[in-house]
């Protein structure tokens, strides 16, 4: 799945709101994968997060937090995998002279368990490991290659993308307005309201 892709596909959403038309406006595949993407990327911005996967390895850079108290932890955005982790020791803004950190032995993906239970979570630090020989991140700029998101759409993501665009679409009992505009529909409806809300409770990332 791409970064870009809808929570849910058009088969999804017609088996749920059971619908067998195809032909014709609002009914075809195009219509309706159309709204589940707005609907989607609406989740991402109200929920602080996207739950789609990097369909390849991409390059994020992070500048540590000065004034974190442990200095061996980097918080990064939701990862899933971890291709190469490296540290500009030098400070000279160049990472072809520095020499990437080996997992397990210089640092670990935390939290460790993200992966195990029912709903597999991302990871959401890196931690350097008490026997390496690495210091600190503090102070340096820290380059990241992996695949970003979510390992997997979680089934409450896809059960909201699917009722919210059904609300959207006038087609869930919760719809109660015939508003067309997108943002209008999502603000007017108290029900949209309630999902959304239950999904920041639920998803959107804690402070550490």
């Amino acid at each position: 799945m791409a970064v870009t892709d809808a929570y849910a596909t058009a088969a999804q959403y017609r088996t749920a709101r059971r619908i067998t038309e195809t032909a014709g406006a609002p009914n075809t595949n195009a219509d309706i994968e159309h709204d589940l993407a707005a609907v989607s990327r609406m989740i991402d911005r109200t929920v602080g997060r996207f739950f789609s996967l990097d369909a390849s390895n991409v390059t994020r850079d992070y500048d540590p937090d000065p004034l974190a108290f442990d200095r061996s932890i980097l918080f990064v955005d939701d990862l899933v995998t971890a291709a190469s982790v490296t540290i500009d020791t030098d400070n000279d803004g160049s990472f072809a002279d520095e020499t990437a950190l080996t997992v397990s032995t210089d640092y670990i993906l935390w939290p460790i368990n993200a992966p195990q239970g029912p709903e597999p979570n991302p990871y959401r630090a890196i931690q350097l490991t008490s026997w390496g020989n690495t210091g600190a991140f503090r102070g340096h700029r820290v380059r990241v290659v992996g695949t970003f998101g979510w390992p997997a759409v979680p089934a409450a993501i896809r059960t909201a993308t699917i009722e919210l665009a059904a609300i959207l679409r006038l087609q869930s009992p919760r719809a109660t307005n015939q508003i067309q505009e997108f943002d209008q529909v999502i603000s007017a409806s108290n029900e949209a309201q309630k999902i959304l809300h239950r999904l920041v409770a639920v998803y959107k990332p804690k402070g550490f």
